[in-house]
């Protein structure tokens, strides 16, 4: 939180001045739950020593990963990569266990349930599914890499103000909206409208993979809990839309889901995957709220 802060304090700074600073100097890619730049890109076959000296021709490290956000943000950095494995800076020796090439505690996990106890020399890839694998350092490694560095704070121009959220919303850099995820008593699906309404917000919508696994993560106090959101279906209005006036263009129906009839409002489950259910039920899970995110005001002195 102190990372985003003075993220938050540096730009109102900027707009003061006059001047925007990108934090990345070009091709790479700002994080602001981390601090840090980074680029993800193919890199020629060769053992992993071939990794670690291509990043630090760029004055980087490879990159290591702390939490879900991270290993979202790290997985889709560079969206012409989604088919290759993206190798990442966790290392394993029988001597140190794992630890990570930057120097930071190797504290989350995610493995394949099928990958090996570890042993010997060991460094590791995340594939498109987030799920981790590693294999030995010696071996020929054939896909993308991920490096990661401090932000360089290079003057650009124009100057466009940098957008954000008020406390308890987060922030999504792929979309510059603000999501927030409340649990709510039990009621018909109205209530979940009228909440979102009173936080000046619409019930939210989900338009992608990526993002269906970024709202399923931004509350992890509610990870048991149902989330629902803005997706409609009545036949009188052509069948499924979205309350917030946004295409329905993306689904991720729970395959035991009957064939839609009446009027429907929808819901994901812990496992990510969707259901439906009349509007007039009773819903007793978490509700989706959503708005655009705002520029952030500049502190004068």
């Amino acid at each position: 939180m102190l990372k985003l802060i003075s993220f938050f304090l540096f730009f109102g700074w900027a707009t003061v001045c006059g001047a925007y600073h990108t934090p990345c100097e070009q091709g790479w890619t700002y994080y602001q739950l981390s601090g840090l730049c980074y680029k993800a890109e193919i890199v020629p076959p060769g053992n992993f020593s071939t990794r670690i000296q291509h990043c630090r021709s760029y004055n980087a490290h490879v990159a290591s990963l702390h939490n879900k956000m991270d290993n979202f943000f790290i997985r889709t950095v560079n969206a012409s990569l989604v088919d290759y494995s993206l190798e990442f800076g966790l290392f394993y020796s029988d001597e140190l266990g794992f630890y990570n090439d930057d120097g930071t505690p190797a504290d989350y996990f995610n493995w394949d349930g099928e990958q090996d106890p570890p042993k010997g020399n060991l460094a590791s890839g995340i594939e498109k599914d987030y799920f981790w694998w590693y294999d030995r350092q010696e071996v020929i490694w054939g896909g993308a890499v991920v490096c990661s560095k401090p932000g360089t704070f290079v003057e650009t121009t124009p100057y466009e103000a940098p957008v954000g959220c008020e406390p308890g919303w987060t922030y999504w850099n792929h979309n510059d909206k603000c999501y927030k995820i409340d649990l709510m008593p039990l009621d018909q699906f109205n209530t979940r409208i009228i909440h979102c309404e009173q936080l000046n917000s619409t019930i939210g919508s989900i338009h992608s993979a990526e993002e269906n696994y970024f709202i399923r993560n931004i509350n992890a106090s509610l990870a048991d809990y149902s989330i629902e959101f803005g997706l409609f279906y009545e036949l009188e209005r052509g069948g499924w839309f979205n309350y917030d006036g946004s295409p329905a263009d993306y689904f991720n129906w729970d395959s035991e889901q009957d064939k839609p009839k009446g009027i429907l409002a929808s819901e994901m489950g812990p496992d990510y995957t969707w259901s439906h259910d009349p509007q007039w039920y009773l819903w007793g899970g978490a509700v989706l709220c959503e708005k655009d995110a705002q520029p952030i005001q500049a502190r004068r002195s």
